[in-house]
């Protein structure tokens, strides 16, 4: 397989070229990509142990934490389509981090977005789910949901339909000023 050692390099098993982590990006025998990063810093022209972190299959598919990126159910999900797969070892959970660096009240933090490539250029975004800044208290500012649809042959793009704010209150895009919230006994009320 060709591969590009960093900190790295092969004399009857991988070793380390200088004190430190190293690690190696390879292409496999099907035409894959493969990411991977020694377990432990080792002393220099030491063996060291690499795992995969990170596999780009040659159909696309990319893993992060596993080598075999796809659907989790293709019965009902099918295998033919693009899958990215953030899996944990076990007894732990994965977590995807967008981050931001805007402060103030009503930026954008980040946006989970859904396109769909058949439409024309101006026009691809479905959808999308996005975190704004909600609140002005310096260094911990709050923040919000905000649920966004495009509709059918509309120029405008994704528009709001749902929010959850940062107290948990739920606004509808056709509910006007209020918000839906639950009151001490769990029962849902309308406020403001």
């Amino acid at each position: 397989d060709p591969i590009i050692g960093f900190n790295q390099y092969y004399d009857s098993g991988w070793k380390a070229g200088t004190t430190g982590w190293s690690g190696n990006i390879g292409l496999d025998t099907s035409g894959g990509i493969y990411f991977n990063t020694s377990t432990a810093s080792v002393a220099a022209n030491a063996a060291t142990t690499n795992d995969k972190r990170m596999v780009i299959l040659n159909n696309g598919n990319v893993g992060i934490g596993t080598t075999a990126p796809g659907s989790y159910d293709t019965a009902k999900i099918g295998s033919s389509h693009r899958f990215l797969n953030v899996e944990a070892p076990t007894g732990n959970y994965a977590i995807n981090t967008l981050a931001g660096g805007l402060g103030g009240n009503g930026d954008r933090i980040g946006f989970l977005a859904f396109a769909n490539a058949t439409n024309s250029a101006t026009y691809k975004y479905s959808a999308w789910i996005g975190a704004e800044v909600e609140g002005t208290t310096a260094n911990k500012v709050g923040g919000r949901l905000v649920f966004s649809t495009t509709a059918d042959n509309s120029t405008a793009g994704p528009l709001e339909r749902m929010r959850i704010n940062s107290a948990g209150a739920i606004k509808f895009n056709a509910y006007g000023a209020g918000y839906l919230q639950t009151d001490a006994s769990g029962n849902i009320t309308s406020g403001t």
